[in-house]
């Protein structure tokens, strides 16, 4: 009965809310099963959303438990480069339905707002520009803020200064305490990821890139920002391939045991924009709350087909403990897919890779396929067939989501990775055609170059030097699994 314990853990988690929501203040003895913050952030670099795309993951996320939604697009001018700039009526109005769609479904809607690029400590002026953005968008009925000293990479940003960072978030967490006792802020450091340990010795990415020791950032946070408000933290990595409550313990008390809010960078491909990650959410401890008070997963820029690994997730929020991902990704694909369940959950087995997260394999049952037909020196009859069969329904994938799925949004999102799928399966069911003999060996080679032309990876995980530091060193390996099948196809055939 997996769909009467899932709508048990999902209320169990909403009441849990609930409790947190009305007596945040009283003490407890039990550690918590869950989080009292779970929910997604907007917080990629790339296109933004549309409001009405976020309306619907609002209440997407709503349904299954989840309570936050964090506004932080890096594209969005008003939002970073350009904070000084007041949001226009239209743009207020979105914000407005924004926070009462949350309202609605049980999310906080939080606006947050980056002002540490060209923030100028020595105007003035510019607090009481970044308060009255706060206002306004306050006016309009949002109740959640978060203030970003996040990705300062220009050594003249007064920001990078740890007072001025401090004193400007405690400045704007009384301006949020005025707006009434129904708000929220949490904040980002400019030192937002690493191991406790690699922090206090300043090893690790911020030791080359922080003009200062983390150290002394956190110092200062301890000194003026108030105990009480939530700080944001990556995990060990800026993609964090596992986290532990050891961990997250570790950081907390780094930062002076103030509330943890964690930003995980998954399902994001922001920085990897050939690649979908359709795979469940792998690699977070189940005691993991006792040391965290949130998670926000960091969304796909494909919002719709990052659902499928967004519900999984919720899943995991809902109850830790007896969380199965394998169960939860059955169920998101159906969850997304609806009536197109089964062709969208072939479709996401070849993007169930990511090349950081723990155990996030790619493609297995068609790797498992490729290995068995191409055993030893030579070819397994049976297993080509099966290969064969395999490739063949690879290649019709494309016409059976467009007959089965009713969503044209998520379509338009997987059409490219659609199209290069059909065009390697393809390929690869000429290349057993070729090995048969009802082909010659130029016309899979043919094909093989057309497929293999550079676009998105379908059944592909790359990895890289830039991306092992980003993720404190943990990268799974490489996988192609069609370059394995071209490469297995051309040994039998003698040449390339």
């Amino acid at each position: 009965m997996p769909n009467v314990r899932r709508t048990i853990a999902l209320v169990s988690a909403v009441l849990a809310a609930i409790t947190l929501t009305a007596c945040s203040d009283a003490p407890t003895t039990q550690e918590p099963s869950t989080f009292r913050h779970r929910g997604v952030i907007e917080g990629f670099y790339g296109q933004p959303y549309d409001t009405a795309t976020r309306a619907r993951i609002i209440r997407f996320i709503g349904a299954r438990g989840m309570n936050a939604y964090v506004y932080a697009p890096k594209n969005d001018p008003l939002h970073r480069d350009q904070w000084r700039t007041p949001y226009d009526e239209q743009q207020l109005a979105d914000f407005a339905e924004l926070a009462r769609a949350g309202r609605e479904s049980g999310v906080r809607f939080y606006f947050a707002i980056a002002p540490g690029i060209t923030y100028d400590r020595d105007d003035p002026a510019d607090f009481e520009r970044l308060a009255d953005k706060l206002r306004g968008v306050h006016e309009r009925g949002v109740t959640g803020f978060a203030l970003l000293f996040d990705d300062l990479l220009d050594p003249a940003s007064t920001a990078l200064d740890p007072e001025l960072q401090a004193s400007l978030t405690a400045r704007v967490a009384d301006l949020v305490a005025s707006f009434g006792p129904d708000t929220d802020l949490w904040f980002i450091g400019h030192v937002y990821t690493g191991l406790a340990d690699d922090l206090r010795a300043n090893r690790g990415l911020f030791a080359t890139l922080s003009p200062l020791p983390p150290q002394v950032y956190y110092d200062a946070y301890a000194d003026l920002v108030p105990a009480t408000l939530p700080l944001m933290w990556t995990g060990p990595g800026v993609f964090s391939a596992r986290l532990t409550r050891a961990d997250a313990q570790d950081f907390r008390d780094f930062a002076s045991g103030r509330p943890l809010v964690i930003w995980d960078n998954f399902p994001v491909n922001d920085s990897l924009p050939r690649e979908l990650f359709l795979g469940p959410y792998l690699g977070r401890e189940a005691d993991l709350a006792a040391a965290a008070d949130g998670v926000v997963l960091n969304l796909m820029s494909q919002p719709i087909a990052g659902l499928i690994a967004v519900a999984t997730a919720a899943e995991y929020f809902a109850d830790p403990a007896s969380y199965d991902p394998e169960t939860a990704w059955h169920r998101a694909i159906g969850d997304v897919g609806g009536a197109g369940a089964e062709a969208l959950e072939l479709f996401a087995a070849q993007h169930r890779g990511h090349p950081v997260l723990a155990g996030a394999d790619e493609a297995t049952e068609l790797g498992e396929r490729i290995a068995a037909a191409f055993a030893g020196a030579g070819t397994d009859d049976d297993g080509i067939a099966k290969l064969r069969a395999y490739l063949e329904r690879l290649a019709e994938n494309r016409a059976a989501l467009q007959a089965t799925i009713d969503d044209p949004q998520l379509l338009a999102e997987i059409r490219p990775w659609s199209d290069k799928l059909t065009e390697l399966a393809a390929a690869g069911l000429a290349g057993l055609d070729a090995l048969a003999g009802r082909a010659d060996a130029a016309t899979f080679r043919s094909a093989r170059v057309a497929a293999t032309t550079p676009g998105p990876l379908v059944a592909a995980t790359l990895s890289n030097s830039g991306l092992a530091t980003l993720s404190g060193g943990v990268v799974n390996p490489p996988v192609d699994r069609f370059a394995d099948l071209f490469a297995a196809i051309d040994a039998r055939l003698g040449g390339s």
